[in-house]
This record gives structure tokens, sequence and C-alpha cells, in this order.
């Protein structure tokens, strides 16, 4: 599976046993009103648990989605920061965070370096891509980045060469 939205298929049934559990668990302990306490409870646990591990990493989507580049870039340095010391944690994100992505944390954030200082023009995007294909060389999304921000380059300079001519 490739692209931005990339789900893993454990990462997916790991999240759906556990909902499931603790939906049936719920109801087993307080028949009447369970499904309703075990969704809430659900609900609430995925909401803190992304709040409290995940903060910068969901403001950064949130600057992405509104094209506020320069103020995603921090929010992504701190995430790729904080899950690079916590490698434990994202690892077990299907678990802990109960979130199926197929794309580590740490990843996303690599990624979404790369595509803001692309946004911006700026040369680092080359680093962020590169070194997430060092950290997980399969990544699909470095690696077409990465030939696009070649085959731009050589669009400018043929450009250049031949307005120069």
């Amino acid at each position: 599976m490739t692209g931005a939205n990339r789900m893993s298929s454990l990462g997916l049934m790991l999240v759906v046993v556990i909902a499931c559990g603790v939906l049936l668990g719920s109801v087993a302990l307080n028949p009447p009103r369970g499904l309703q306490i075990g969704t809430s409870l659900l609900l609430l646990y995925v909401l803190l648990a992304r709040l409290v591990f995940t903060g910068d990493h969901q403001m950064a989507l949130w600057h992405l989605a509104h094209q506020e580049y320069e103020l995603a870039i921090p929010r992504l340095e701190a995430s790729f920061d904080y899950f690079t010391r916590r490698g434990w944690l994202d690892r077990l994100r299907y678990l802990l965070l109960l979130s199926p992505a197929g794309y580590r944390y740490r990843e996303m954030a690599m990624l979404g370096l790369g595509y803001c200082h692309t946004q911006l023009g700026d040369p680092q995007a080359q680093r962020w891509y590169e070194g997430c294909l060092r950290a997980y060389p399969d990544n699909s999304a470095a690696k077409a980045a990465l030939v696009l921000l070649h085959t731009g380059a050589a669009l400018a300079r043929r450009g250049q060469s031949s307005a120069g001519a």
C-alpha cells in the first residue's frame, strides 16, 4: 500500500479488536447502558491519547490543511523529536494510540517537513526526504517526492540555460 493515507492491515485489525473488546466488556458489565459507556470511554481515550501524545503532530496537520507551512514546520520538528525519543510509542501506536496508520509518526513528520520546505522553496526539503529514505527505505512517498524535486530542478536548469542562450 502506498500514499499519504496508507493504513496497516494489522494495525486496523488490532484497533477493531480492541474497540470490540472494550464495547463487549462494557456491555457485559452494564447491559442496559454498556454500549454507551464503552463508546464514550473509547472516544475519550482516543481523544486524550492523541492530544497528549500527538498534540504537535495534530497541530501541524491543522496548519498544513490551512497552507500555513511556516507554522507547521516547528510543530512537525517537535513531533519528529518527540517520536525519535519515544520510538516505543511510535512502534506501539496501534495499541496505545489506536492509530492504524501504516506510516510511523516520525516518518510522517519527516514527510511533512519535506513537503513544507518544498512549498516554501527551501532546499532543506531534499534533506528531509533523503533522511526519511535512510530511516525507512521502502517509503514510496519520499521516493516520489525526490523524483519530483530532481525533475523540477532539471527543468529549471534547462529553462535557465535556454533563456541565457
